[in-house]
C-alpha cells in the first residue's frame, strides 16, 4: 500500500503566524517573501545608522518592522490604510496584551519605515498613541540599599553596586566605564555618548576612591580597559549585573519589586531630600528635559513626612 499525504491545516492569529515563521526561519524554512522583507528591512538600517541611532533602537525598529510587514505581506506594493493600521494596533494591544510604551515603539518603527524609507506622507498616518501610565517609580532608602551592600560577598559586584547608585548610573553605563572616564582629581565620572548619543559628567563619590583605585591597580587596569571587565578582558555582561543584584535583594529581604535601575531612581529620589536642586539633579542623570526628573518631586517623602495627617490634630 502507498503512503498518503496528509497536509495540516492550522488556523492561527497573524501574530501567532509570525512566531511560528520566525521558528521556522531559525531551523532554515524561509517563506517565499522573506527576501523583499530583507531587502526592505537592510535599507531601514543603513539609514539607522547614516542617521546615527543607537544599535538599541536599530534592534528595536528592525524587530516592529519585519513583525508589520509580516502582518502586512502585499506592503509596500500594497500600503495598509490607515484604518487597517489601527486595528493591528488594536490586535497587539488588546489580544496580545502589548505595554503602550511597546505599542508607541511599534508606531516610531512604523512611521520611521513609511517617512523615510517608503517617502509616505506621513499625514495621512498620523497615528492613535496609547497614553502612557502614570506609575511612580520604584526607591529603595538608604537602610535598603545598605542591606544590600552587606549582603554582596564579592568585591567586583559590591563595588558595582556602590558606582551605580553613588552616581546615578544606568547599568549599560556602567559597563561602558574605562580607565581614562574617572577623574579623580575633581571626584568626577565622565559617561561618554549615554542615552541620546550624549556625554555628561556625574559624581564620583569620596567614600568610594580609595577602594576604586586599589581595585585599578590590583587589576592592572590602563585607561583604556574597561573598568568592569567580563572573560578576556570583554565588556562585562549587563544580564550579570542584573542577575547577582536580583539575588542580593533577595537575600537582603526586600519586599519592594526593585532593579538595578532602582538605585538610579533611588540616586535622584534621595538627592532631591537632601535640597539638591532640580535641575542639578537633571544633569547629572543625563536628563534632556526638566520633565523627566519632576517625576522624582513626587517620589520624595522628605516634606510629607513632616506635614501632620488632620486625624493627629483631633
Amino acid at each position: 500500500m502507498g503512503h498518503t499525504k496528509q497536509i495540516l491545516v492550522l488556523e492561527m492569529s497573524k501574530q501567532k503566524a509570525f512566531y511560528l515563521r520566525e521558528k521556522l526561519e531559525n531551523v532554515g524554512i524561509v517563506c517565499p517573501q522573506k527576501a523583499q522583507e530583507d531587502e526592505l528591512i537592510l535599507k531601514m538600517e543603513k539609514f539607522l545608522l547614516l542617521k546615527n541611532y543607537s544599535s538599541k533602537t536599530i534592534i528595536a525598529y528592525k524587530g516592529v518592522v519585519k513583525q508589520f510587514l509580516a502582518y502586512f505581506p502585499n506592503c509596500p506594493k500594497q500600503i495598509p490604510t490607515k484604518q487597517e493600521i489601527e486595528d493591528y494596533l488594536l490586535v497587539l494591544s488588546v489580544k496580545e496584551k502589548l505595554s503602550a510604551s511597546y505599542i508607541n515603539q511599534i508606531i516610531n518603527g512604523i512611521k520611521f519605515l513609511f517617512e523615510n524609507i517608503l517617502k509616505l506622507p506621513i499625514q495621512k498616518y498620523q497615528l492613535p498613541r496609547p497614553q502612557k501610565p502614570k506609575l511612580l517609580p520604584s526607591v529603595l532608602s538608604i537602610a535598603e540599599i545598605k542591606r544590600i551592600l552587606d549582603v554582596i560577598e564579592n568585591t567586583k559586584h559590591k563595588l558595582m553596586i556602590k558606582i551605580i547608585y553613588s552616581a546615578g548610573l544606568r547599568v549599560s553605563e556602567l559597563v561602558e566605564l574605562k580607565g581614562k572616564d574617572i577623574d579623580f582629581e575633581r571626584n568626577l565620572l565622565i559617561i561618554r555618548q549615554a542615552k541620546g548619543k550624549k556625554d555628561r559628567q556625574t559624581l564620583l563619590s569620596k567614600s568610594i576612591i580609595s577602594e576604586l583605585k586599589n581595585f585599578i591597580e590590583i587589576n592592572g587596569l590602563s585607561k583604556d580597559d574597561y573598568l568592569f571587565a567580563g572573560q578576556f578582558k570583554a565588556q562585562y555582561a549587563v544580564r550579570s549585573i542584573q542577575t547577582f543584584f536580583a539575588k542580593a535583594i533577595e537575600n537582603a529581604h526586600i519586599q519592594k519589586k526593585a532593579s538595578v535601575h532602582t538605585l538610579r531612581h533611588s540616586f535622584a529620589t534621595h538627592l532631591l531630600e537632601e535640597g539638591t536642586d532640580l535641575r542639578i539633579i537633571q544633569v547629572l542623570l543625563g536628563h534632556s528635559s526638566i520633565k523627566t526628573t519632576e517625576v522624582y518631586t513626587h517620589v520624595s517623602t522628605h516634606k510629607i513626612q513632616h506635614i501632620a495627617s488632620p486625624l493627629d490634630r483631633m
